[in-house]
C-alpha cells in the first residue's frame, strides 16, 4: 500500500511539472506574439501628398495612382480636397446638392481602392488666409461637410481631416508674429473643440520654426499659458485621442545643426510628453528655392537613404510616427 501511495504520489508530481511546463510554453508564446504585434504597430508611416484633384483623374489613372503608391510602399496618401471649398460656397439648390453627391461618391470610390491595398486617406485643405478671423468660417465649413461625409459613409471614411494652414507665409506676418500667430492658435483650439464632439481626427501641418530651439517665433499667451506655437499645439491636440502633427523639416541633408534631424528632435521630444499626439517629418521632392531643401533633381536613392537615416535616428521614440513627402508627381520622376 506505501508502494501504491509513493507511485500514485510521484504521478500528481509529473502531471504538475507537465502543467507547469504548458504554462510557461504558453507564456513564451504569447510574449513573442505581443513583441511581434508591438514591432507592427511600431511600422512608421511613409505618407505622401497628393494635390491632383480625383476629378482631373480617369479610372485607370486613379487605379494606376494606388497600384504605384502601393509598389512605392506608401502607406497613407493625403489628399487634397482644395476644390471643395468653392461648392460648399455655391447657392443652396440642386445644383449643389448633386455636384457634392458626385464629389462624396468620387471621394468614396478613391478611398475603396486604397483601401483594398491596406493604404489609409487623408483629406487635406488649407489656405494661409484662414489664420484670419474673417477667414474661419472656411475651414470650419471644410469641417462640417467632413463631419457628414463620415457619418453617411462609414465603409469609406477618412483617417483624418489635415489642415495646412501656414499664416507665417501672410504679407502682414513679418511686422505682426503675435497677433497672427494668437490668431491661429484660436483657429486651431476652435476646430480641435469640433472635431473632438464629432469624434473625428485633426492632423496639423506647420514648419520647423514654431518650437522654443528654433526661436524664430515669439512665445505667445493663449488662455493663461505663454509657451511656443508648437507647445501650444501640443496641449490642444492632445484633448484628441490621436492626432499627427507634420513638421516640415525640409531639408536634403539629415546631419548638422541645418539637417531636417536637428530640425525635428525638439519637436519629437516635446511630443513625448503627451499621451495622444505624434510628428511625421515631411521631407520635400518638388521645385523648389533654396536648393537645399530639397531632394529634386537628386537621386531617389539618396531620399530613400536620407529617410531611413530619419527612422533610425527616432525609431524609439513612441511620438515618431513616420516620415511624410511632399509631393507625388515630383516622387515619382525622381531616378
Amino acid at each position: 500500500m506505501a508502494k501504491m501511495a509513493t507511485k500514485g504520489c510521484h504521478g500528481e508530481t509529473d502531471m504538475s511539472r507537465l502543467k507547469l511546463l504548458y504554462f510557461f510554453l504558453l507564456i513564451f508564446f504569447m510574449a513573442i506574439a505581443i513583441r511581434a504585434f508591438a514591432i507592427e504597430e511600431k511600422k512608421p508611416e511613409l505618407g505622401v501628398w497628393f494635390w491632383t484633384q480625383l476629378t482631373e483623374l480617369s479610372e485607370s489613372e486613379l487605379n494606376n495612382v494606388i497600384e504605384k503608391a502601393e509598389s512605392d510602399h506608401f502607406t497613407a496618401l493625403y489628399l487634397s480636397v482644395e476644390d471643395l471649398l468653392p461648392l460648399l460656397e455655391m447657392p443652396d439648390g440642386i445644383v449643389k446638392k448633386e455636384k457634392l453627391r458626385a464629389y462624396q461618391e468620387s471621394l468614396a470610390h478613391f478611398i475603396s481602392l486604397a483601401k483594398n491595398k491596406n493604404i489609409v486617406i487623408d483629406a487635406v485643405a488649407g489656405e494661409k488666409e484662414w489664420a484670419e478671423k474673417e477667414n474661419r468660417i472656411k475651414p470650419e465649413r471644410i469641417l462640417a461637410f467632413f463631419s457628414q461625409y463620415q457619418k453617411a459613409h462609414p465603409d469609406h471614411s477618412f483617417r483624418a481631416l489635415q489642415f495646412d494652414i501656414e499664416p507665417y507665409l501672410l504679407a502682414s506676418y513679418e511686422g505682426n508674429k503675435s497677433h497672427i500667430l494668437l490668431s491661429y492658435i484660436e483657429l486651431v483650439d476652435d476646430l480641435v473643440n469640433q472635431g473632438v464632439k464629432d469624434d473625428i481626427e485633426l492632423n496639423f501641418v506647420i514648419p520647423h520654426f514654431y518650437d522654443s530651439a528654433q526661436e524664430w517665433t515669439p512665445e505667445i499667451n493663449y488662455n493663461q499659458i505663454t509657451a511656443y506655437p508648437f507647445n501650444h499645439l501640443l496641449r490642444i491636440m492632445d484633448r484628441q485621442k490621436k492626432g499627427q502633427i507634420l513638421i516640415m523639416s525640409y531639408r536634403n541633408m539629415t546631419e548638422g545643426e541645418n539637417g531636417s534631424i536637428a530640425l525635428s528632435e525638439k519637436e519629437i521630444l516635446d511630443a513625448e510628453k503627451t499621451k495622444h499626439v505624434n510628428v511625421l517629418v515631411a521631407q520635400e521632392v518638388g521645385d523648389v528655392e533654396p536648393h537645399y531643401v530639397t531632394f529634386f533633381g537628386r537621386p531617389k536613392k539618396e531620399l530613400l537613404e536620407k529617410i531611413q537615416e530619419l527612422q533610425s535616428t527616432f525609431k524609439d521614440k513612441k511620438s515618431f510616427a513616420g516620415i511624410a513627402i511632399n509631393y507625388w508627381d515630383p516622387f515619382q520622376e525622381l531616378e
